[in-house]
């Protein structure tokens, strides 16, 4: 799962919020650096991820990737996922998306000063863009894949994964909806 799904299954308080943001941020084992609550979120994002990495109907999305890109299916498939979010977020929530996503982005704003400065770096793009909103946009789904191909000092062809996501457009997103209830139940249990 992207920033996104992190954000909605974060638990209701700030630094559960932040915890699940920065997770991916906050390499090798927990630092002291951070409060209980916010190491709490981080490793409830751990979790999730490793639901999501380990589980049959996530896996079985990998055969709607192209060959060239299997490798990286995982982190692509998140921000897919991301996008069925975002697209079908009134099914999920009572919160409008673009108030969900304006609370997020106020909660990271005023807490800058305990985010990692590579996540700090990246919130204002992601506060100016409006990222969970505009995942709904293709466009910027293929403009994520493109700063992912960016960061990764390998050749790869990860932006043409776009072409993955709109040739199997229906059964990637059926797949979702199967996937995100389990996973929304297992987050539940955390």
């Amino acid at each position: 799962m992207n920033f996104l799904a992190h954000s909605f299954l974060s638990k209701n308080d700030d630094e559960s919020v932040i915890g699940n943001m920065i997770a991916d941020f906050v390499k090798g084992r927990l630092k002291q650096q951070y409060p209980p609550q916010i190491l709490a979120g981080i490793e409830f994002h751990r979790k999730i991820d490793s639901y999501t990495d380990s589980h049959p109907i996530f896996l079985s999305c990998k055969q709607y990737i192209s060959d060239e890109n299997r490798r990286y299916a995982a982190v692509i498939l998140d921000i897919f996922f991301d996008h069925f979010l975002a697209m079908n977020w009134d099914k999920y929530s009572q919160i409008p998306l673009e108030q969900h996503a304006q609370h997020i982005y106020s909660i990271l704003e005023k807490n800058k000063h305990t985010l990692p400065l590579t996540f700090q770096a990246v919130l204002p793009s992601m506060i100016r863009n409006n990222w969970f909103v505009s995942y709904k946009k293709i466009k910027v789904i293929g403009y994520a894949l493109d700063n992912i191909s960016a960061r990764i000092s390998k050749e790869n062809s990860i932006p043409e994964a776009v072409n993955d996501l709109q040739n199997n457009y229906q059964e990637l997103e059926e797949k979702f909806f199967e996937f995100f209830e389990e996973l929304v139940g297992y987050g539940k249990t955390l």
